[in-house]
Parts: structure tokens; C-alpha cells; sequence
């Protein structure tokens, strides 16, 4: 699930998965949304850093 990044950054961490199993056995402390990564809704330049762990074994070929 979350690796340092989570411990890092804190309550400025926002972690999505589309399995609210998922996010509930990652840790506490941050901003969890159940959301598909292909369709993310999140305002242009929400965000300053992103990261995406075990994302691209999920996506389709024709869409990466």
C-alpha cells in the first residue's frame, strides 16, 4: 500500500484506490478517496507531487 511517502508527508497525503477494502487496511493519518485512477477528479494543479504505486498492473494496455 503506502510506503514512506505516507509517514513523510502526513495529512498532506491523499491516497486513492478504487477498493475501499484497500484504503481501509492502509494506515491511518490521511485523505482516502474512493476513486478510479483512469478518472481522476481532481482540479488542474491540485496537487505539487504525485506518486502511483502498483498503478501501471492494473491499466490496460490501450489505456496506460
Amino acid at each position: 500500500m503506502l510506503s514512506g511517502h505516507g509517514r513523510l508527508k502526513g495529512q498532506q497525503v491523499v491516497a486513492i484506490d478504487i477498493s475501499m477494502k484497500e484504503l481501509d487496511d492502509a494506515p491511518a493519518g490521511f485523505l482516502k478517496i474512493v476513486m478510479d485512477a483512469s478518472d481522476l477528479k481532481f482540479p488542474k494543479n491540485r496537487f505539487h507531487t504525485v506518486t502511483a504505486f502498483f498503478s501501471r498492473m492494473f491499466m490496460r494496455p490501450a489505456n496506460p
